[in-house]
Parts: structure tokens; sequence; C-alpha cells
């Protein structure tokens, strides 16, 4: 039996919701792209956090779309149409409670590095974990209900609703704290170093931090008021097709510019790069705040004797840089042949510097 034509306005802002993540999807692909590129040696475990929010929102878009086509056309039994919707609200949960989480570690490992006798830090990472788990199991519960597993009953929408309700406000609370950590670990950070108060990657990478905790923030407070407003069948599609996308494609933007700061402070090896600064040869936080084994420590030393690991610090001591480093984001926009660089050049880079 097919299941009832939508109304009007309804199919008019599943469509569209469609197209606009279909617009933020194809974000998505770029930045997943950029970063097989230019962070190919990068850490394992984050390389299949990467991939696995790359299928989950791939795998969302698709159910996305077969929503929006049973939503126009009306050619899908209400059994299906159903388990569709509890299945896309599954992948909403599980995409950003995985955001949630890589967010939470690395604010964990970052304040076990700089602030290690801090009591705030087990307290801050057993709090959001809970936040996490309690807005994922309310997620579930409601999409259990959505799906028709658990028999009719009543009350059930509105049960379905408030969790719902529930999920929107925790969410919003946990990414509220998310940002608000971040840039106060970023400022923390930014006032030890004198270089750093100015002209820095830091001050982009504050704005940034603040300027996507407000949009997520502000998206779900606006759910979260439409819910009470509106139908709360619409603004659950609209929140199921968007959210994860947003919350997926602000990981990725924050995994693929840990190293922005060279396309304008680069090595040498590439003619259109300048430079480098004061301010962008000592600290680079976008590698200390995401990747798991950051030393601050490690970066004092590394002015003086040149002994970061090239890997996670960029010095501008020597000629391990050159040798080591990974491929800059200059090199994917470009298509320039700084990937190229090979084991080879480790041998044979110091060796000419000796003849010469």
């Amino acid at each position: 039996m097919s299941s009832p034509l939508w109304e009007t306005p309804f199919q008019a802002t599943a469509f569209a919701v469609l197209v606009i993540g279909a617009a933020i999807y194809g974000a998505i692909l770029q930045q997943i792209a950029q970063y097989v590129f230019v962070f190919r040696n990068d850490n394992s475990a984050l390389k299949i956090w990467v991939y696995l929010l790359s299928f989950l929102t791939s795998a969302g878009f698709i159910v996305d779309s077969i929503n929006t086509w049973g939503y126009l056309t009306s050619g899908v039994s209400s059994v299906i149409a159903d388990a569709i919707i509890a299945l896309n609200g599954f992948l909403l949960g599980v995409t950003i409670a995985l955001v949630q989480v890589f967010f939470t570690v690395r604010i964990w490992n970052v304040r076990k590095e700089i602030h290690p006798s801090s009591p705030l830090t087990v307290p801050f990472a057993v709090g959001m974990s809970l936040c996490i788990v309690a807005s994922w199991g309310a997620n579930i519960a409601a999409n259990i209900l959505v799906s028709g597993a658990v028999p009719a009953f009543d009350h059930g929408l509105k049960i379905t609703t408030d969790l719902l309700q529930f999920k929107t406000a925790i969410d919003a609370a946990i990414d509220g704290l998310v940002t608000v950590s971040l840039v106060t670990l970023l400022r923390v950070h930014r006032s030890e170093f004198s270089h750093l108060r100015h002209e820095s990657p830091l001050t982009t990478l504050l704005v940034f931090f603040a300027t996507r905790g407000l949009i997520i923030l502000a998206t779900q407070i606006m759910f979260f008021i439409l819910i009470f407003a509106a139908d709360p069948l619409t603004v659950g599609t609209a929140n199921t097709m968007l959210m994860p996308k947003i919350y997926a494609v602000s990981m990725l933007l924050t995994l693929t510019n840990r190293r922005t700061n060279r396309g304008t402070s680069g090595s040498g090896s590439s003619g259109s790069r300048g430079q480098r600064t004061r301010g962008s040869e000592h600290v680079n936080l976008r590698t200390l705040s995401f990747r798991t084994n950051a030393q601050p420590g490690a970066e004092r030393g590394a002015a003086g004797g040149g002994s970061a690991s090239p890997v996670m610090f960029a010095s501008s001591k020597g000629p391990t840089e050159e040798v080591t480093m990974e491929p800059d984001p200059d090199d994917w926009e470009n298509s320039i042949g700084g990937h190229r660089r090979t084991a080879n050049n480790k041998v044979s880079l110091p060796s000419a510097q000796g003849r010469s």
C-alpha cells in the first residue's frame, strides 16, 4: 500500500534541503580528496576516522535522496518509508557522535599536554562523554519509535518529539562546550608566545572555531525552536538531512587546514610561497590540537636546535623540513609536484649540501 500524498510545503522543504545538502556533500568530497592527497602519511587511526566519516556522509546522502524521491512520488509503502526515515536518523546520530568524540578526544589530549595538572581535564572529558552517550541514546530511542519496531501506543508521537528535542538541546550544549574549550586553549597558548599575538595562523584558527561553533549552535537552536512552532516531521527531516553534513565538513576543514600557514610561508620549494615569518616558524597549533602525540614543549627546543619532529612542528632550521614534509595544501591547489619528495631525497640532500 502506497503512502498518502505528502503535502506540497513538506515536499518543497524536503527537495530544497536535499539541494542544500548536496552542495555541502560536494564540499565534503572535496575536503576528503584534499585530505587523502595532502595527509596521506597521517596517523592510521585518524585516516580510519576520516574514511568512516566519508562512508557515513555518503550513505546519509544516498538515503536522503531515496527519502526525497519517496516524498515527491509517494511511491514507497508506509512500512518501508518509516524504516528508511529511521535509518537516516540512525546515520545522523552516528555521524554527529563521531565528530563530537573527535573533538572531545583532541581537547583531552591537548589539555593533558598543556595543563597536565589541571583538575578540570578529567571531569570535562567525563561530562562530555556522558552528554554524547545521552544524545546518541535519545537518537536511537527516537528512531526505534519511528521505525515501528515498537507497536504504536498512546502519546508515542509526543515521546518521539520530546526525545528529538532533548537530543537537539544536548547537541547544542556539547558543541557550545567544544567551542569554548577550543577557543580558550588557543587563546591561552597564543598568549604564551609574544610573536603569536599579532599576525599568526592562530588568529585565523580562533576565528574559524568561533565561527564554526556559532553556526552549529545557531542552527541547533533554530531547529529546537521550530520543533515547537512547526510540524515536527518537517523540522526533523530538515535537521536529519543537514546537521550531519555540517558537522562532517567542520571536522574535515579542521583537519585539512592544519598546515595552511605553509602556503604563505613555505620552505622555498615553490616560487609562489613567501618567506617564513617569525609568527609561523614556531608553532602550528593546527597540528598541536589535532594530533594525539603533540608535545608543546618540544616546540620551544626546536627553535634552538631544530630537533622537533618535522611532521609535528614546522621548523625552518636545516634541511629536515624540506626532506620529510608532507605535500602542502598549495600542492593540492596548484597541482605541482611537491608530493614527489621521496626517501631518495633524504640521502641526496645532505650530500648535496656537503659538496656546496
